[in-house]
């Protein structure tokens, strides 16, 4: 119904707009002229770009109240989020799964996946800038992993360098049970700039499931994180500039089990999860020329113990702890020139990746991959007409890598339309533990494939900008995937439900269509945007038959002058459909009937004494949407893989920022 309702008042602010033929007029609203980093080789606008870029901005994310990765893209169209209570939020785009997208900070690759997912609640938003998003393979500019798409997080710098130094406090409180703060301060000499920043996030746990004793066995598990960011920067009149950043996490995860109650004793088994995440990149550029470099680490421990309900002592349970780490170094350069009749890049893509893990034979293995890679754009009818060919060519240290070409055009049929069409191959490589894994004890005999090839996906693009005046567009876009290989957790036998012998396999296709349809204009204090999309996932042949899902999300924001207040309201629905499920082959089929459900949310925001406090009030899941489970499917836990879905409940959140 919210919906409907932002979808209403968006014609009738159009309809009055077109009525009175006044131009846009709201200054702060989001430029169509915005410059974007992800996808192209040199800062480009997007109008230009020939790859469509979707924008996460910083004043949404602060609408959104949110603070990590996940709340900044559980709202974006065809984008889905799912929880697991250990490895964190996860999520797919345009139904491809999260093993299948690339995360970047800063244009540098992280490391450290988890059942191929990276856990998206461990990026802190308080320093971000913006977000931008590519849908369809860049597997020309970032190899492995890009061949869903690619999310970047491009982090703040100094906001004003004339100021020698900026300080600012953070306060985030929501009622659920997170408490979130942080510290900021950056100071600048001459060329040079300095920040530093520290915060602590935590979370409670919610939703207690163990009635023998409470304070145990919790739906969502208790975390609590310590970020802490370190970056320097220099730009010299002649427009080089470097850039050198570090952000590092570390996190502590409580998975308390249930109670075991006798006459005789009490007791119970606890997990403790520690992760820690180290990211650092080097940034040099000028016009022509950027390299890229970067190291990302991983860490991640274990600790089991049987813990006595009655003394509280705990003794740690043999064979039971692990230890992974994984690590990687990478570099990407790229060159460019531009004539009057088209414009050539060229550049190289080194990654270096190491893991070491008792789960892994010898308890280390290195995967190294290096690759280059070329771009020429052609210009045509004084550039309306821009035509794309790219090629990357690669050599991997442990399977057969592709040759990865792409085509593209984008032509400007007039100043108010514009066409864009392409087509790209994508690969993602096995990771480390689908190549090598091998996790065996009494309920386990999981073991890697070091025979596995990359995954392989055709993908086909096409989109229709129409901008009738400023700060009004229309959007239409067209999506095919077509993923082969696609490596899987099967069965070794089965035939016999017993068996606990299993490895990875290349064995699933995926084939689907996607179209969409995104609104976004702006009217004297009000901003609008609304977004449709229809996917139809084609049928494969004794899994599943074909079927239709759709989505629509809807956002509007109005601008108090006189009160300098800025209300908004944001929905985003996700309408029914069957549910995935993995079989014990290795396949996966579309079962029961998941239905359809709305994340509704608000916020105000004003500043207080000439802009150096903000504060933001707003509320999440208004409609209280806790539960999403699939008829048809018998459950009984938090995973999603048993027919369930789980949401926070409803809550209310502050958000306090002071600049000293």
């Amino acid at each position: 119904m919210s919906l409907r309702i932002v979808f209403c008042l968006f014609v009738l602010f159009n309809a009055v707009g077109w009525a009175n033929a006044q131009p846009y007029r709201l200054t702060d609203s989001v430029s169509l002229e915005e410059v974007i980093v992800t996808g192209v080789v040199t800062p480009t606008s997007k109008e230009h770009a020939l790859v469509n870029v979707r924008t996460i901005s910083s004043e949404q994310i602060k609408a959104l109240g949110a603070v990590t990765l996940d709340q900044a893209v559980s709202h974006q169209l065809l984008f889905s989020v799912v929880n697991d209570p250990i490895l964190g939020p996860q999520f797919r785009l345009q139904g491809l799964g999260g093993d299948k997208i690339k995360i970047l900070i800063d244009g540098v690759p992280v490391t450290g996946r988890e059942a191929g997912n990276i856990d998206l609640s461990q990026f802190d938003l308080s320093n971000v800038e913006r977000i931008e998003i590519v849908q369809g393979p860049m597997s020309i500019m970032y190899g492995s992993d890009a061949l869903a798409g690619v999310l970047n997080i491009i982090t703040k710098r100094m906001q004003n360098p004339k100021r020698k130094m900026q300080n600012q406090v953070g306060l985030n409180y929501e009622t659920v049970g997170k408490y979130n703060i942080s510290v900021k301060s950056s100071v600048s000499f001459g060329a040079n700039s300095i920040s530093v920043g520290v915060e602590r996030n935590y979370f409670g746990g919610w939703k207690y499931l163990d009635t023998a004793a409470p304070h145990r066995l919790l739906l969502f598990k208790p975390k609590e994180q310590y970020p802490f960011s370190l970056s320097y920067s220099y730009t010299s009149p002649k427009g080089f500039s470097a850039l050198l950043k570090n952000d590092y996490v570390q996190e502590k995860i409580w998975n308390l089990g249930a109670a075991q109650i006798s006459p005789y004793e009490g007791y119970a088994f606890d997990d403790y999860y520690r992760n820690q995440r180290l990211n650092s990149r080097l940034i040099l550029q000028k016009k022509s020329w950027q390299i890229v470099s970067g190291y990302s680490l991983y860490h991640r421990t274990k600790n089991s113990f049987r813990k006595d309900l009655v003394s509280l002592n705990q003794q740690a349970i043999p064979g039971m702890d692990d230890t992974s780490t994984f690590q990687e170094v990478s570099s990407r350069g790229t060159y460019s020139f531009e004539r009057s009749r088209g414009a050539l890049a060229v550049g190289y893509d080194a990654n270096f990746q190491l893991g070491k893990s008792k789960k892994i034979p010898d308890g280390e293995k290195r995967m190294d991959d290096y690759a280059g890679f070329a771009m020429l754009d052609l210009f045509f009818l004084q550039k309306r007409l821009t035509v794309q060919t790219a090629f990357r060519g690669s050599y991997n240290s442990l399977f057969s890598s592709p040759l990865i070409p792409s085509v593209g055009i984008s032509y400007k049929l007039s100043p108010e339309m514009n066409f864009k069409a392409s087509y790209g191959k994508g690969f993602r490589a096995p990771s480390m533990k689908e190549l090598y894994l091998s996790f065996i004890d009494q309920n386990h005999h999981v073991v890697g494939n070091p025979s596995l090839k990359a995954e392989v996906a055709d993908h086909i693009q096409s989109s229709f900008l129409f901008e009738p005046v400023r700060r009004f567009s229309v959007l239409l876009t067209g999506y095919y995937n077509y993923v082969k290989h696609g490596i899987v957790l099967s069965a070794d036998h089965p035939n016999d439900p017993n068996s606990l012998d299993y490895s990875y396999r290349n064995v699933t296709l995926f084939r689907n269509v996607v179209g969409s349809l995104e609104i976004t204009g702006s009217l004297n204090q009000w901003r609008y945007t609304v977004g449709y999309a229809v996917t139809n996932t084609l049928a494969e042949k004794g899994s599943y038959e074909s079927f239709v899902s759709q989505e629509a999300t809807g956002s509007i924001s109005y601008l108090f002058k006189k009160l300098k207040l800025n209300a908004s309201v944001n929905n985003k629905w996700i309408g029914p459909q069957p549910y995935l499920l993995t079989n014990i082959d290795g396949t996966s089929s579309y079962v029961g009937k998941q239905p359809g459900y709305d994340m509704l949310g608000c916020s105000v925001s004003r500043g207080f004494f000439k802009e150096q406090l903000e504060v933001i009030i707003g509320g999440k899941n208004l409609l209280n949407v806790q539960q999403v489970k699939a008829a048809g499917i018998s459950s009984g836990g938090s995973h999603s893989s048993n027919g369930e879905m789980n949401f926070l409940p409803r809550s209310l959140f502050i958000t306090v920022g002071y600049k000293l």
